[in-house]
């Protein structure tokens, strides 16, 4: 899991606007796995391995939630075709874990 947040100026209201997006080398900082209580990291993996099995997924996927400050996780998005370039979120979360 990641949390992204601006390097220039740390916030609690981060917007992951399309501007950030594109230059999300320079403006964004990843942290993994995020620091979440244990209770909030249960839900969200519960509720990933739910949604990732109800959908038939395979492989790996890239699962989105968005944590309330009450650590009440909300799923956004999933995606089944995550992409592989070595500077994406997901192979940079692999590696900030296993490397």
């Amino acid at each position: 899991m990641d949390y992204a947040y601006f390097t220039e100026e740390k916030t609690d209201k981060f917007i992951y606007c399309l501007e950030v997006k594109r230059d999300w080398v320079n403006l964004v900082e990843y942290e993994c796995p995020a620091k979440f209580d244990r209770k909030t990291l249960a839900k969200i993996e519960e509720a990933s391995l739910k949604i990732y099995k109800e959908l038939g997924c395979r492989d790996f996927s890239r699962i989105d939630f968005k944590v309330s400050a009450g650590g009440e996780p909300y799923f956004l998005e999933i995606n089944p075709l995550a992409g592989l370039n070595p500077r994406v979120v997901i192979c940079l979360s692999w590696l900030a874990k296993w490397v």
